[in-house]
Parts: structure tokens; sequence; C-alpha cells
């Protein structure tokens, strides 16, 4: 490990995992994708690790934890289910070969596929048929030019869109009418794509090259494509239990990806957390520790409308989510492997949810052992932002850094 790259005592940065507001670090900048915590945080946390370490993140996102290990010469794998994260983790580790794509010739052959495109939902349609020609121009380019332009297309589709953002940061709500369609003139659409792309480029270029082997692969944390025992360290924030919808948070890039989450539930039942419940879902949790089925219970007993039915479904089923995917973690780790989590906790109308303590308890049942817990104040929560919620008291929500290893392995 270079010694420069350590630091006797942590910064105030280092020390709390919350993401700061405007976070630049660890190209953290290039898109705005949630991040459970900040670059200079988790760099510290594996600044120690031993140069032939296997990192791994279940829940990559926009790529934090591969692109600290990256930067420290170690060797990663991110895996998310999300083709937007996954495209901006790539982008930041091979962002600094890539170069600008040029405006595409201007087509206007009426094409019988674009009948059913999900960018109707926003876009007037010759805007709609403007992006689509800038993203097939990315097919004849490099990779890492490609992920650029991909990038680029997600920032103007966004910025374009904004009207369709309303106050929670985790809905975007559809056209209305045809009037509400966004039409922009291709010259200004252009002007704005090739700008992003020189503005990405050039904070790309001030990055130093990657001394690291990461890779980022499209893979369910409950279906890790590893070998068993192949891990040495896990850093991670799984998905929070408050019923954030990440599709629908990442709808507009989704359907540019091809895409569309309203009319194909397919990939929003897939996610962990998933605010829609699966047909087959069975009602009791599938977990081992009893605290995970007791918090189960506890919601299915309140006395509010729907406890028994849909809320309590829904928590089983993320339930069953984390310990699937903790037990699939638990396969793929080396004996004597090091676990750090940064969970959330939650509430269900006033009750308090030790989220933290559920995921203690579940992966002690896989043979984790419990290093150190450290809570820190969580000031603004997703979870304020249900209105229909805020008639119910809330109790503190707290962030926890969990610190685990694995003694014995209890799964196969």
């Amino acid at each position: 490990m270079r010694q420069d790259l350590l630091s006797d005592a942590p910064s105030p940065a280092q020390r709390i995992p919350k993401r700061p507001d405007g976070e630049t670090q660890g190209l953290a900048g290039l898109f705005p994708y949630y991040a459970g915590y900040a670059y200079d945080w988790a760099q510290h946390q594996l600044e120690r690790e031993p140069s032939h370490s296997s990192i791994l993140d279940p829940w990559n996102g926009s790529g934090t934890t591969t692109m600290a290990a990256a930067r420290l010469a170690l060797t990663a794998v991110g895996t998310d289910l999300n083709p937007v994260a996954n495209a901006v983790a790539l982008l930041k580790l091979t962002g600094l070969w890539a170069t600008p794509t040029r405006p595409p010739k201007q087509q206007y052959d009426w094409d019988p596929s674009e009948a059913h495109d999900p960018l109707d939902y926003w876009l007037e349609q010759r805007t709609r048929r403007r992006f689509r020609q800038w993203l097939a121009s990315a097919e004849r380019q490099s990779l890492p030019s490609r992920l650029l332009l991909q990038v680029a297309l997600f920032g103007v589709l966004r910025q374009t869109t904004a009207h369709f953002q309303g106050s929670n940061p985790t809905w975007v709500r559809r056209a209305r009418a045809s009037d509400e369609h966004i039409y922009l003139p291709d010259d200004e659409l252009d002007h704005a794509i090739v700008r992003r792309q020189k503005m990405m480029v050039e904070t790309l270029s001030q990055e130093q090259p990657l001394s690291g082997l990461a890779s980022v692969l499209r893979a369910s944390a409950a279906e890790l494509p590893l070998r068993p025992s192949s891990v040495d360290r896990i850093l991670t924030s799984p998905p929070y239990m408050t019923r954030i919808d990440y599709a629908i948070a990442y709808s507009r890039e989704l359907a540019l990806m091809g895409i569309d989450v309203w009319s194909d539930r397919r990939f929003r039942l897939s996610l962990m957390g998933s605010t829609l419940i699966r047909s087959r879902e069975k009602a009791i949790p599938q977990c081992k520790s009893d605290l995970a089925r007791d918090t189960w219970a506890d919601i299915k007993s309140h006395p509010s409308k729907d406890s028994s039915g849909y809320y309590s479904t829904q928590a089983s089923q993320y339930l069953s989510d984390m310990a699937a995917a903790l037990k699939c973690v638990t396969r793929v780790a080396r004996d004597d492997a090091h676990m750090t989590l940064v969970v959330q906790d939650s509430t269900y109308k006033e009750q308090h949810l030790s989220v933290s303590e559920i995921w203690m308890a579940e992966a002690a049942e896989l043979g984790w052992v419990l290093c150190s817990k450290k809570p820190f104040p969580v000031r603004r929560s997703l979870i304020t932002l249900n209105v229909a919620a805020q008639e119910y008291p809330k109790p503190p929500v707290a962030e926890t850094v969990l610190d685990l290893r694995l003694e014995r392995k209890e799964v196969q």
C-alpha cells in the first residue's frame, strides 16, 4: 500500500459516512445518483486493506466503493441491478480515456418501433427522436466514450424534464396531457449534450489513472456471480426499509435505456425494497432471526388501515430479500472476512424500526460477529417526505455503521 494514501488521523469527512451536499470527490458530480456514503469515508475504510484483498459492494450504485478501491490499487467487484447506476460506476473507472461524441446526422424517417417509446411520457416526438439518434451514435464509440455519452444524455434528459420532478426526490410524474410534453429544438439539445460531454471530460481529465482492478456487474445481491469464498472485504449501504421506489426515481434514465418501469413491472419487482408486491411472495418473512420476524409481526398487528395487508407484506418482502442477500454474501466471503454496512433505521407509523439491529441479528445467524457499532443522527430522512404519514409522531432515526467479521460460516 502506498504510504501517501494512508492517513494517521481521520478527518471529519472520513469519520462520518454521510455524503456531504455538493460532494465532488470520487467523481460524485458526474451524475446525481444517490450514494449511501461519501467517497472520502469509503477510501478511509479501505486504505489499510492488504494489497491482495478482494473488495465487494453488492449494492454498488454509482460506484463509490469500486472507485475508492481502484484508487487504492485494490481488486473490487461492484454489483447492481440498475443499468443507470452501472453506467455511471463504469464511467468513473474508464472515463479518463473517453472522448466526446459529435452530433449525429439528423434523420426523420419514421420507425414503427417508435410507437411505444417510454420517453414519450415526457418528451414531444421530435425531441425524443433526437435523444434516440444521439444514443444510437454511441454504439459506434469505444466503451469509455459510449459511457461518457450515455451519462451526458442522462444529465441533459434530467435537466430537460426537471418540471416533472416534485419535492419528493424519489418520485417522478408523467405528462398528464400532450401539451405538457417537452419540446427542445435540435440545435439547443445538441448544444446541451456537447457542452455536458466537454464538462465531464474536463472533470475526468483531472483524475489520475487508477491502479486497481475493478469490475461492475449487473446482478442481484442475492445472486452474486462470484466464486464461493473469494471476497475478503464487503463495504456497502443496503437499500432502505422506507418504501423508496428507486426504479421510479430513475425512470427517465431507464426509459432512455429502453426500460419502461410503468408498463413492464419486472424491473421494479426485482429491486430490494420495491413498493410493488410480488404475486408469489410468502406472507411470513423468510428470515432466520427472531428480531426480523417480530418486527414484521409488530407491523402486521398495527391497528392502522392495511397494516395486516399491503404494509406487512411489503415489509416481509424486504426482510426476505435482506436474508437472501446476506446468505449469498456470506457464501462468497472468505473465512475471517470483514463486512461494513451503513444502515439507516426506519419507522412504521409511530413505531421505530431498528433496521440496523435486524441486519446484525440476521448476520449473526450466518456466523458474523459484531466488531463495532457506530450510530450517527439523521437530520433529514426520506421517511418524512410522505405527507400522509406525518400525522404520526416520528421517533429519531439513526444511520449506523456496522463492522462485522465472519467467524464461522453457516452457509455453503
